[in-house]
């Protein structure tokens, strides 16, 4: 849904080339977004082309070592990847990184907060 708050987060990240994934992101964005709980949002081939579009726009870099800073570990490797990309923003909807707020320098916010933030800039 482009008119969606993540279908607006989706065209911004896209529009600028501003995301950076890891190996690890890449396999659970793909792991994820063929889930059938999706199904009513969008077709399968449609979800698998805005991942494609989305990481053809972006930049994968891989990691070495993840430290523990998360309750939940899955998620360490996205505060690593923004550590190490020095990233602004991450952008989740997951309570377990929006819960942190912050790490170093780079925001952790939701879709719509991050619209908001964007907005403000424009």
């Amino acid at each position: 849904m482009p008119d969606s708050v993540c279908g607006k987060v989706l065209s911004a990240v896209v529009e600028e080339k501003c995301a950076v994934f890891c190996p690890e992101l890449v396999e659970e964005m793909l792991r994820v977004i063929v889930r059938p709980k999706f199904d009513n949002f969008a077709p399968r081939r449609l979800r698998l082309q805005v991942v494609a579009m989305l990481l053809s726009s972006g930049t994968i870099r891989t990691l070495g070592s993840i430290p523990a800073r998360c309750r939940d570990p899955k998620d360490d490797h996205l505060l690593e990847l923004a550590l190490a990309s020095r990233a602004d923003f991450i952008v989740t909807g997951d309570a377990d990184l929006l819960v942190l707020g912050q790490i170093v320098d780079t925001g952790i916010v939701s879709p719509a907060k991050f619209l908001g933030l964007i907005a403000g800039q424009a």
